[in-house]
């Protein structure tokens, strides 16, 4: 075997609890940050500031997006009428992503 060419096995990164769960998924506004995103899901819905997070994540094709997620794991108590407001106030699209288990 070829010291050189070897390479040792991927190992599984560990999962947060919290990023397992269900996510909003916010498309369409790279330019801004999260901590805007933020704010207007708090001043569109009933959310708190102590219930979720947002972050900025990279993706594969060079383009970003923002995930909104719980902090305590549990699922975000948003309606349908709330991401409509959410989409608007921001000019993006939003959608849930629901892990299949």
């Amino acid at each position: 075997m070829n010291v050189k060419n070897y390479r040792s096995p991927k190992k599984n990164k560990k999962i947060k609890k919290t990023e397992q769960d269900n996510k909003i998924i916010v498309f369409n506004v790279p330019e801004l940050s999260a901590e805007t995103v933020k704010n207007h899901f708090l001043h569109q819905t009933n959310l708190k500031t102590q219930e979720f997070k947002v972050k900025k994540v990279k993706q594969r094709d060079k383009k970003y997006r923002h995930e909104a997620y719980t902090v305590n794991g549990s699922k975000l108590n948003i309606t349908k009428p709330d991401i409509v407001r959410v989409q608007k106030s921001l000019g993006s699209k939003i959608r849930m992503e629901i892990n299949k288990k």
